[in-house]
């Protein structure tokens, strides 16, 4: 049977669902019944693209998989760790404190800290590394004879800059997720609902086909 892997974010996940849910609503549930495949899902909440590329460029090493799916996230998203098995994830809506072994802010200078990063970590650099990426993956997809797909998840693109012109590996390069959202997922009325989650099935099927 053919297996493909799947990475991304919450979106991708299944954030919203409870488990014994996913099984039957989320999107890569729903390709890979229509198809007949085997899956594994990396996706994790809050991911950030540089973890995702990661994590993709390792199933794609790994040779498991003859498809790749992946599911970029904000392009603004950043985890840092400051130490072994210690994230920091930059985008963090709380308020909160933040200690560590190694590093300890108080609620105030934590948040000055958050919103500096934010002024710094700009979309246009954060956009050229997701292009970079892509050129990665694609190159590395060549070498082992597995075909990786994107999907565009929460990415917003510069319109008045050519930074991705390759659109062949895309299902939905300039509609996100978020655009084709039209339902909410039962446990937290926030992530992508069931009418959702089949929308975007239905493209990736029919890019697919």
């Amino acid at each position: 049977m053919t297996k493909v892997a799947f990475h991304g974010c919450s979106f991708t996940q299944g954030d919203g669902f409870d488990v014994h849910e996913r099984e039957i609503y989320l999107y890569p549930q729903l390709v890979c019944n229509h198809f007949n495949w085997d899956y594994d899902n990396f996706a994790i909440r809050g991911n950030s693209n540089k973890r995702i590329f990661h994590a993709a460029a390792n199933s794609i090493d790994c040779e498991d998989y003859s498809m790749v799916f992946v599911q970029w996230s904000e392009v603004s998203r950043l985890w840092l760790s400051p130490h072994k098995n210690v994230w920091w994830f930059a985008n963090d809506r709380s308020n909160a404190p933040y200690h560590s072994e190694t590093l300890s802010l108080d609620t105030e200078t934590h948040t000055k800290f958050k919103k500096t990063l934010a002024l710094l970590n700009g979309d246009y650099q954060n956009l050229k590394d997701l292009c970079e990426y892509c050129v990665i993956l694609n190159n590395l997809a060549k070498v082992y004879e597995t075909r990786v797909i994107y999907i565009n998840g929460m990415v917003d693109w510069i319109q008045d800059v050519d930074l991705y012109t390759d659109q062949s590996s895309w299902v939905n390069l300039e509609e996100s997720m978020r655009k084709m959202q039209i339902d909410f997922a039962p446990v937290d009325n926030i992530h992508p609902g069931p009418k959702t989650h089949q929308i975007i099935a239905d493209k990736v099927i029919e890019y697919l086909s």
